[in-house]
């Protein structure tokens, strides 16, 4: 088709100056382009193409070329002696000729008998619901037709226009406002974290997603792991739910700050305040998709990673705070605070690690090509990865290469540790392994990985045993 060229210049012109107006206002202009208006082609009238942005077009004339039409609804009631195009809703009367093809890409393509089109019939996207049974023509139907209209190709999820939407925000708001009621400790710790760690946050949210899809295959690839398909799948939803009412209280909490009002101690104003706040970001074209985009990946990340700080905090035990501590006549004799064994060692850097994995790799595989075991297979790395963590808080790879993984307190990994390390590891590799190769930057040599479980790799020196 020659609709190319006149759809990408339509959607540039569209993102560039959504609020223009017609180009073409001069009767005898034989291009029309009309950005942000309708346009009617009078019985009687020519052109050589038409192309519409945000607007409707109603050709009761003849144009020479392309109809295309992005975000509204094309009505062809003459002759065409291209192609006819709508991003949206395509609807030809009885008395129109096409003399190419008619396309409706995300709404309807409706033809009334003795239409001529001469090329082919094309309906992509949610028209399709037209030929469901008890669909078809059903308000449902033309809901999310209208839905798909106003929103989905403006790139928003909130078309103020769409009347059913406002319900959906409702609902929404009050689903934000009872997990801020039933959960205001966590809601409390999630938004914390965010606020002092946002980019970790995202990037979080981010990497999660991207693994959401391998990491079920593998479980499905292990079999046995098939049973907790359906558990990861709701814990994702959890996440992606709750932190949708985490980003609400952080924007209402920064909305407050901002305005120069006083906080409220109870995040449930803050998190109303908040969500509609975000709803009025969601109904404006391409940056309330975005926002969608990003907002989602920041409650997902914020609630993932405080739940990884509370697990590290229960696996490394609970200390004691001044204000919980026993007077000296009661507590005994006070003990010397243990120095931490990684204080003094230098981290190992990426080369040695990368050398040590290597190294594990040609282990892993070697035992799966003499024994009955599967080649090398995810389920066998993790063993070998978390048991010798767990075990000796190194590898094979680690003992050649005079590594040894230890705890930012000091002490060595245990099982729960050591687990949430390697599985977080895959997060470290989904990301074009740039994971990995945060440890030859980052000042303490940590990876993705050893930030999520709060761990970190030290270079023994020579003489001391790792065994």
């Amino acid at each position: 088709m020659k609709l190319s060229s006149l759809a990408s210049a339509a959607l540039a012109l569209s993102l560039a100056f959504p609020a223009a107006v017609s180009a073409a206002k001069d009767p005898g202009d034989r291009e029309v382009v009309s950005i942000g208006r309708s346009v009617v082609l009078a019985e009687g009238e020519r052109a050589k193409n038409v192309v519409v942005v945000g607007g409707s077009a109603a050709i009761h004339g003849e144009v020479e070329e392309d109809v295309v039409v992005v975000g509204g609804r094309s009505f062809v009631d003459g002759k065409v002696g291209g192609d006819a195009v709508a991003i949206g809703t395509l609807v030809i009367s009885s008395r129109a000729e096409i003399g190419g093809d008619a396309v409706a890409v995300g709404g309807g393509l409706e033809a009334a008998e003795g239409a001529s089109i001469a090329g082919d019939r094309t309906e992509v996207g949610v028209g399709l619901l037209r030929g469901v049974p008890f669909i078809g023509e059903s308000g449902l139907a033309q809901g999310l037709l209208r839905w798909v209209e106003q929103g989905l190709l403006w790139m928003r999820p909130f078309p103020h226009q769409v009347g059913w939407v406002w319900a959906a925000a409702g609902v929404l708001l009050l689903i934000n406002i009872l997990l801020a009621l039933l959960f205001p400790a966590g809601l409390s710790r999630c938004a914390e974290v965010l606020e002092r760690r946002p980019l970790s946050a995202l990037l979080t949210g981010v990497l999660a997603a991207v693994m959401a899809g391998p990491a079920v295959v593998t479980l499905v690839c292990t079999v046995v792991g098939i049973l907790a398909v359906p558990i990861v799948a709701l814990l994702l939803v959890a996440a992606l739910v709750f932190g949708k009412a985490v980003v609400g209280c952080w924007v209402g909490r920064a909305s407050v700050r901002a305005a120069g009002v006083p906080e409220e101690r109870s995040r449930v104003p803050l998190t109303a305040l908040g969500t509609a706040l975000i709803f009025l970001i969601y109904m404006v074209p391409v940056l309330g998709l975005t926002a969608w985009v990003l907002f989602s990946a920041f409650g997902m990340g914020a609630v993932l990673l405080a739940s990884f700080d509370a697990l590290r905090t229960e696996t490394g035990g609970a200390q004691v705070g001044r204000e919980n501590a026993l007077p000296a006549t009661l507590a005994g004799p006070v003990e010397e605070p243990v120095p931490s064994l990684c204080a003094g060692l230098p981290r190992a850097g990426f080369w040695p690690r990368l050398g040590a994995i290597a190294l594990d790799f040609l282990v892993v595989g070697f035992v799966g090509a003499v024994t009955p075991l599967p080649g090398f297979s995810l389920p066998l790395w993790l063993v070998y990865q978390v048991g010798f963590w767990t075990w000796k808080s190194t590898t094979i790879g680690g003992i050649v290469f005079g590594l040894k993984g230890l705890r930012l307190d000091g002490r060595p990994m245990d099982f729960g540790v050591a687990l949430v390390r390697h599985l977080a590891s895959y997060l470290s590799a989904m990301a074009l392994f740039l994971g990995f190769l945060w440890a030859g930057w980052d000042e303490e040599g940590q990876t993705w990985h050893d930030k999520l479980a709060g761990t970190v790799v030290v270079k023994v020196p020579k003489g001391q045993p790792l065994v």
